[in-house]
């Protein structure tokens, strides 16, 4: 149980530690992060999209695995069926952040424009991430995947230790795209 704590404790200091960061290391810091916060928002709910899918893909690569078969193909497919639509929809999100972040706030920030630009483009490694991660699981490669996820948390705190301070809250943007596409890689 341990490695899959450990997992779960990395991915969700990367993920939320920003806004933290942002409140902390900013001189108006609870406006920036409320401005960061309208860009994270619609990040924040289309990125279950690849959480569920990664948890109804669990079951079946655990038994694809554990009946001897290779489960390649079927993450090929789903990578497919996931990153494709996803990328589009980042893409298509990401061309239009003024008019979005208007419909869903009465005065959006002007700086959540370009974060949300960056969150956006982020959501295609987040997809990567959970095929990835979910084929680990079922191998039972715990320790690999504690691995790249606590890499993935420091360098992500260290990149927002560097850019926070530097560009405000497009450097955790850039730094949420950054720590995504490493993990991803990973």
């Amino acid at each position: 149980g341990l490695p899959y704590a450990v997992v779960v404790f990395a991915m969700t200091v990367y993920w939320r530690i920003d806004s933290v960061m942002i409140e902390r290391l900013l001189p108006d810091g609870a406006t920036e992060a409320g401005n960061y916060a309208q860009a994270f928002r619609l990040f924040d709910a289309i990125a279950m999209i690849p959480v569920m899918f990664g948890g109804m893909l669990l079951p079946i690569m655990t038994r694809g695995l554990s009946s001897g078969r290779d489960i390649t193909p079927l993450a090929k497919m789903a990578a497919r069926m996931l990153v494709v639509p996803l990328g589009l929809g980042a893409v298509t999100l990401a061309t239009f952040p003024g008019e979005l972040l208007s419909l869903l706030y009465t005065t959006p920030s002007g700086s959540a424009v370009t974060v949300f630009r960056l969150l956006m483009v982020t959501l295609v490694p987040v997809g990567m991430i959970y095929i990835c991660s979910t084929m680990l699981t079922s191998a039972w490669k715990l320790k690999l995947l504690g691995a790249i996820t606590l890499s993935g948390m420091l360098l992500n705190v260290v990149l927002n230790l560097v850019l926070i301070p530097g560009i405000g809250i497009t450097g955790a943007a850039c730094t949420a795209l950054a720590t995504q596409t490493m993990v991803a890689l990973a």
